[in-house]
């Protein structure tokens, strides 16, 4: 059952990047991450659902409702988060250093995903939940917990560039590298006219 699930998600990643490149480039990334928050909550609070079993009591089978939240959960997380923060780090990125900044990027997700978020609730688990392999009476909570940790990640989305700051930051950038490129050139006329290596036709083609 878990590597159909698995199946599943990698089939939604697929048409998440499909969806994406075909009606997503264009739309804000806050608006994109603000959706996919929304979409992670929507899909916490089918959790609760299914640990409450009030799946049942409408006529929905687990294995349905597992399979919609993860196809929901799957696609949602690429169209609308993967992709558009790779987006939005490519766009801010300087000159030369891209290839730092993407395994930078790559550090802090692998570093959240994998270690700080499964720590973290581990901790919150033994300290205030305690649940177990054999005892699961307080699951329910822990689900919960993950709701309102997902609503409260939607204070934090206005901290995201919306794309008009991000054009004004890469147009001040290019100005900035424009007045370094040519402090440059003045430094290395300057110093050629010094050693009396430039004369009047070099200097007219320099500037």
């Amino acid at each position: 059952m878990f590597s159909v699930i698995m199946l599943v998600v990698m089939v939604c990643g697929l048409i998440g990047t499909a969806i994406y490149k075909a009606f997503g480039r264009a739309t804000d990334t806050r608006v994109m991450i603000i959706y996919a928050t929304i979409a992670v909550c929507f899909g916490s609070f089918l959790n609760v659902v299914l640990v409450k079993r009030w799946n049942l009591e409408i006529g929905i089978s687990d294995y349905a409702l597992i399979f919609f939240t993860d196809v929901l959960v799957g696609i949602s997380q690429v169209v609308l988060f993967s992709i558009p923060l790779m987006a939005l780090f490519a766009k801010i990125t300087p000159k030369r250093i891209e290839g730092t900044t993407y395994a930078l990027l790559t550090s802090v997700l692998n570093l959240s995903f994998s270690i700080l978020s499964p720590n973290m609730g581990t901790a919150i688990n033994h300290r205030f939940v305690g649940v177990s392999a054999d005892d699961l009476s307080s699951y329910d909570t822990l689900v919960l917990i993950t709701l309102f940790g997902s609503l409260l990640s939607l204070v934090l989305v206005f901290l995201i560039p919306t794309n008009a700051q991000v054009r004004e930051f890469r147009d001040i950038r290019e100005l900035e590298y424009a007045e370094i490129k040519q402090k440059r050139r003045d430094r290395r006329r300057e110093k050629a006219r010094a050693r009396g290596l430039l004369n009047e036709d070099e200097e007219e083609l320099l500037e």
